[in-house]
């Protein structure tokens, strides 16, 4: 158990200034040995209560008027009834109160360990003892008791809290029930009353952590917590906020978890230089009334100052200890802590929130959660430096004159479109042609030998671009835009029918932008190699419904035909890129209704990564029950890329949206 005597301090944004109180607050933590037991997430108590304390301590503001001091009891003796009366009257005093030493106040709590019995009447007795002010107006003393159990040492808190609160220090008293029963509870909520104060449950870390900091709260000792409900006012670390139903808090964070990350494996590789590997720990109670499986219920992403968004599959960090989706089901009230990892871009690291919402397909609002970082007004990417993403594939500008929109009739056309790096509104987004590589079948087939060209006299074309989101809210431009192309033969490429297969930074899949947010990304295509020269891209909102589309040079000179409309897309079956179907890379296509291909073979006990595409216009996903994989749903066009590793056999894999397993969508996976 964990005592912990609080003044008024602010222990998150303070204002010195502002407080001309005097803080005494001293951490009384219990070493008794009934903090061996596991909470309901199977982390040990004492575990539990390190991290939480440290966090904590990390808020506290060193400012003047401030003095923390630590002190713990039932750390002599054991737990026997020999070492009864040694552990009963053992409390010791381990960092005073003076100013806030952090390094201190933390070397101790890491070095707590689970010994004796639990003298709760004696602790309380001697805390009072380093509380030198009498309350007034200028100074508020209160302990924050944080306790597993009961008395065991034939002391009275209930009275002994009293007195404290009758007291000239007019401590207060406030208890924290940490994996007690329901009668333990009853006996906890007498001693709160006494001594003034109010009784909170807890059963792990997370809510641990959520019951201190609503306490602190009321006391004035940290600043309230946001609400949640907007991305400039996210629930600080520690609070509890609510997805669907889930309660869900932040633990702790690691910014910079890049040497963490390679250390667990060096094939978890960074997209590009000036990238980082960003860690949040999370705490999750179910309270439907089934089961639940949040590695696919719940969609965690982030977004900082760039405004784009990040997203565990687009983003992902490979492989890494206790991640989220590695999560199984839980059923009501079932609790469990996790790991969430993205690929952000390194600006991103002091301005990182996390948005959470139900993985349902349906727009919802979401709940915001700090990261640990100050909240500052977002700001319009073009008005900081930002460095341009530099592409994997090497991108080559074909030396083609480039033709002005106003060249011809001062519309932009067909025959008139805008030139490479001019940028043309298309919906809610501003679009521009950063680079082109006319032939790029070499560089594609460099990436994956598999992406194969469908018939001879074909080739990739392709071309960077850059899009920026103006709307009020989100928008996700993999999915609200459509990129085509048109060459001499009047025949449309989409980047659908006609895919160049797996490469760099593909646009397909760019994540949620928030207003003001820039992505840059390829589009490629396998055009007709007598196209090449006369090709022009047109892009138009991905609604359904036909607009005008807005023309965009590629480097050629347009070459006028019959008709200067947008051309009809030509009706063909969907093409997928050949799959390696063995080996410890493996590509594997989901179009409507089927897996590309449907059987694969995998090494045994090796981990293999497979990339999974949605060339269809369904959603999809790909699931694997035997090795809790689940890819989360796939929009067209969108890719996961998930990590298996068996034993020898045969299994299968599916779509778990309803009735596509029913329909044939299914597989075959070997491993031998």
């Amino acid at each position: 158990m964990v005592f912990l005597a609080v003044g008024p301090a602010q222990l998150t944004l303070v204002q010195a200034s502002a407080n001309k109180k005097t803080v005494n607050v001293e951490l009384i933590v219990d070493e008794s040995g009934s903090m061996a037991a596991a909470t309901d997430t199977g982390v040990l108590r004492i575990d539990a209560a390190k991290q939480v304390m440290a966090q904590v301590i990390s808020a506290i503001p060193d400012v003047e008027g401030v003095n923390v001091g630590l002190r713990v009891y039932g750390h002599k003796g054991d737990n026997t009834d020999a070492g009864r009366a040694e552990s009963c009257l053992s409390s010791e005093l381990l960092v005073p109160m003076d100013g806030v030493d952090t390094t201190q106040l933390t070397a101790q709590v890491n070095a707590l360990q689970p010994v004796g019995w639990t003298p709760l009447g004696f602790a309380l007795e001697e805390a009072a003892k380093d509380f030198k002010e009498p309350a007034s107006a200028d100074v508020v003393n209160a302990i924050v008791m944080v306790t597993d159990g009961l008395e065991t040492c034939d002391a009275d808190p209930i009275a002994i809290a009293a007195k404290l609160h009758d007291s000239k220090a007019g401590i207060i008293t406030h208890v924290v029930g940490f994996g007690t029963t329901p009668e333990e509870q009853t006996t906890l909520s007498e001693i709160a009353k006494s001594g003034g104060g109010q009784l909170l449950g807890s059963n792990n870390a997370g809510q641990l952590m959520a019951a201190l900091f609503s306490i602190l709260e009321k006391l004035d000792v940290v600043d309230e917590t946001g609400t949640g409900e907007t991305r400039d006012s996210p629930l600080g670390v520690g609070r509890i906020g609510t997805v669907g139903d889930y309660e869900i808090s932040v633990l702790s964070v690691t910014p910079d978890a890049t040497d963490e990350i390679l250390a667990i494996n060096p094939y978890n590789e960074l997209d590009k230089e000036g990238n980082q590997f960003f860690l949040a720990r999370v705490s999750l109670t179910y309270r439907g009334k089934a089961t639940g499986k949040p590695s696919s219920d719940i969609n965690f992403q982030s977004v900082g100052k760039l405004s784009t968004s990040y997203t565990m599959y687009n983003d992902q960090c490979g492989v890494y200890d206790e991640p989220l989706y590695g999560v199984d089901e839980l059923f009501e009230d079932g609790s469990i802590e996790a790991n969430v990892c993205w690929q952000i871009d390194g600006k991103d690291d002091d301005s990182l929130v996390m948005y959470v919402e139900p993985n349902a397909g349906i727009t919802t609002e979401p709940i915001w959660f700090s990261l640990g970082n100050r909240i500052e007004k977002v700001v319009d990417p073009d008005s900081t430096a930002v460095a341009p993403k530099t592409p994997r594939v090497a991108l080559k500008k074909t030396p083609f004159p480039t033709v002005s929109a106003a060249a011809s009739d001062g519309k932009n056309s067909r025959t008139a479109p805008l030139e490479v790096g001019r940028g043309g509104t298309v919906g809610d987004y501003d679009v521009s042609v950063i680079a082109i590589t006319s032939n790029a079948t070499d560089e594609i087939l460099a990436i994956n030998p598999y992406n194969e060209l469908s018939q001879e006299g074909n080739q990739f074309f392709l071309v960077r671009v850059s899009v920026k989101y103006n709307g009020a809210s989100t928008g996700n431009p993999s999915r609200d835009l459509a990129f085509q192309a048109v060459g001499q033969l009047s025949k449309s490429y989409t980047t659908y029918n006609d895919s160049c297969g797996v490469y760099n930074e593909p646009f397909y899949s760019v994540d949620e932008l928030f207003q003001g947010g820039v992505a840059e990304a390829n589009v490629c295509w396998q055009i007709d190699g007598d196209d090449e020269a006369s090709l022009v891209m047109y892009v138009e909102p991905n609604t359904g419904l036909k607009t005008e589309p807005i023309w965009f040079s590629l480097g050629n000179t347009p070459t006028a035909s019959e008709s200067t409309k947008a051309p009809t897309a030509i009706t063909q079956p969907t093409k997928e890129s050949a799959a390696p179907s063995t080996g410890t890379a493996i590509n594997l296509f989901a179009v409507d209704i089927s897996f590309s291909p449907k059987d694969l073979t995998i090494p045994a006990n090796t981990d293999v990564s497979v990339t999974v595409t949605n060339n269809g216009v369904l959603q999809h996903d790909f699931v694997l029950d035997e090795a809790g994989v689940d890819s989360g749903l796939l929009n067209g066009g969108e890719s996961a890329t998930v990590i298996i590793n068996l034993p020898a056999g045969t299994y299968q894999f599916y779509c778990s949206v309803p009735g596509h397993k029913e329909a044939g969508m299914v597989g075959t996976l070997i491993v031998e």
